[in-house]
């Protein structure tokens, strides 16, 4: 049975985590799969949100009479131009082919999420010292994990190389969160849980990537 639904689950994109073991162990809270099927797609839909919007600005320029509430209402249109910015950035920074584009669409911004983006671009490049130190700035400023799949997985392989397996377990929890399928965050799993003599855990990522390897 747990076959049949690891076979299925590319197509349904339903949980696979909480039927796998039988040792009392959430893998996963709330599934937000991604895939970048999804991420397109809502990229694409943000950009034409964008669109719309700068349009409006445009046409209030351009029409609206002067006065103050025409610069309030451009004022929020922009605010709400700029969010949508943000989260453009946000989802296309998970792939590391975008990053150059993230970085140009904040820049002039005022967005410490930059050092998020500077630290995917030091790690694609190899640059891990600098990449860690970017992730480290950031989190120490802003706290827990983001919901980012991109940004858990390397800074949580980054903190494993460190040794700072419990922290990177969180990191890299978070990433499978968003990709279950990812096998190499599994086998890093393993190997934090097996340093950390929890066996229990161990287990049950062993079974998920030898359910994940049979699909």
């Amino acid at each position: 049975m747990l076959k049949e639904m690891i076979g299925n689950y590319r197509d349904t994109k339903m949980s696979i985590i909480y039927n796998l073991a039988d040792q009392d162990y959430s893998l996963l809270e709330e599934p937000g799969f991604l895939d970048d099927g999804y991420l397109q797609a809502k990229v694409a839909l943000l950009k034409r949100h964008y669109e719309r919007i700068d349009r409006q600005i445009e046409h209030t320029l351009k029409y609206d009479k002067d006065d103050s509430y025409k610069v309030e209402k451009c004022k929020a249109m922009i605010e709400k131009r700029n969010d949508i910015i943000h989260q453009i950035v946000f989802f296309s920074s998970n792939s590391l082919t975008n990053l150059e584009d993230c970085e140009r669409l904040l820049h002039g911004s005022n967005s410490n999420f930059l050092l998020c983006i500077k630290g995917l671009k030091a790690y694609r490049d190899h640059d891990f010292a600098e990449a860690f130190q970017c992730f480290y700035n950031f989190f120490i400023a802003n706290g827990d994990c983001l919901d980012h799949y991109s940004i858990n997985k390397v800074y949580g392989i980054l903190l494993f190389q460190a040794k700072q397996y419990d922290v990177a377990a969180a990191f890299i929890r978070r990433a499978i969160e968003k990709r279950p399928e990812d096998l190499e965050l599994h086998k890093l799993m393993i190997e934090i849980y097996t340093l950390l003599d929890k066996n229990p855990e161990r287990k049950t990522h062993e079974n998920i990537l030898e359910l994940l390897e049979d699909v």
